[in-house]
């Protein structure tokens, strides 16, 4: 239910709901995985390097190109 929130729902209200909003083919998606026990714990981690995987439009990036970004 959280997901669809922030994606789907998101991408609807936008209106945007066609390109993006979903991880599925012909979507541009940008998803980011991190390396920690339980989502809540993210807001623990701010400023630390626990993203352990990268996408952006649908391409996976080298997470240490972050360093640029």
């Amino acid at each position: 239910m959280v997901v669809t929130a922030a994606t789907l729902n998101g991408a609807a209200a936008l209106g945007l709901s066609g390109r993006v909003g979903a991880i599925a083919p012909n979507y541009s998606a940008d998803l980011a995985l991190f390396d920690i026990g339980d989502y809540r714990e993210l807001p623990y981690w701010l400023g630390a390097r626990v993203c352990s995987m990268l996408w952006t439009r649908g391409k996976a990036c080298d997470v240490h190109d972050l360093d640029v970004l």
